[in-house]
């Protein structure tokens, strides 16, 4: 598998940083993971969205989904798809995705709709799907995914939570959130992680490469992967738009 990182930033744009939006292909199949604020700009160059496979929404916030609103525009008017493309997310997702692509009603030749639930397994051409719980305020996916050699985990948002420790369970690749540089006493809990706590967990999962993502502006990112790497044994490194990662 390979993983492109698209946008990166956390919960809002931050200067030159689109928000999270990611890339996994494997052979010929290519799965978009979210598709935040800005994100659209920097598809293009690696791939044309008429050749997405699929795309999976991991929660109705807009820093994981507003781009997909253009990119369905993009699709129906620009460039048409030779088939539709699925869309596979939560359905409080989809019915506000619904919402901002128009009041009509989504074209069923552009985009093909899918609710799934934590539990649920799902097959994209090469690629192995299966969907769990995370700990957020609204309905959120983890997604595991794996090409029968090896394995990827989105955590997208959340605090710890038995979901990201089941889907993250000895994966080779764990795309993590660390949206605070350290978790301050007046930060809730059950919305996201900090730099330790990811590394912690991630290292208690057995995890061999940790991809450090969701960093909200402006914080620190040289002293988020400097407390990673303090407690983490395995490789670490900070998912920047334009870096590939190998799995």
């Amino acid at each position: 598998m390979r993983l492109d990182i698209v946008g990166c930033a956390g919960s809002y744009p931050a200067p030159g940083s689109a928000c999270s939006s990611y890339l996994v292909r494997s052979g010929q199949t290519s799965i978009l993971f979210d598709a935040g604020n800005g994100s659209l700009t920097n598809l293009y160059p690696v791939i044309d969205p008429a050749g997405l496979d699929a795309i999976i929404i991991s929660h109705g916030h807009v820093d994981h989904f507003a781009d997909v609103v253009g990119m369905y525009h993009y699709l129906k008017y620009a460039n048409p798809p030779i088939h539709p493309i699925p869309v596979f997310s939560t359905g409080d997702a989809l019915k506000t995705l619904a919402r901002l692509i128009t009041p009509r009603g989504i074209d069923p030749g552009v985009f093909s709709i899918n609710t799934v639930n934590p539990g649920d397994h799902i097959a994209v051409g090469s690629l192995n799907l299966q969907f769990f719980r995370a700990s957020h305020p609204v309905p959120t996916l983890v997604t595991r995914v794996s090409d029968g050699s090896s394995s990827l985990c989105y955590g997208a948002d959340g605090d710890y939570s038995e979901g990201l420790a089941a889907a993250s369970d000895h994966v080779d690749l764990l795309l993590g959130e660390s949206t605070w540089v350290e978790r301050d006493q007046s930060f809730p809990k059950g919305l996201h992680l900090d730099a330790k706590s990811l590394a912690t967990f991630a290292k208690s999962a057995g995890v061999k490469t940790l991809a450090i993502t969701h960093i909200a502006y402006p914080g620190d990112k040289g002293k988020i992967l400097r407390i990673v790497r303090e407690n983490f044994t395995g490789v670490s490194q900070l998912a920047e738009i334009g870096t590939t990662f190998q799995i």
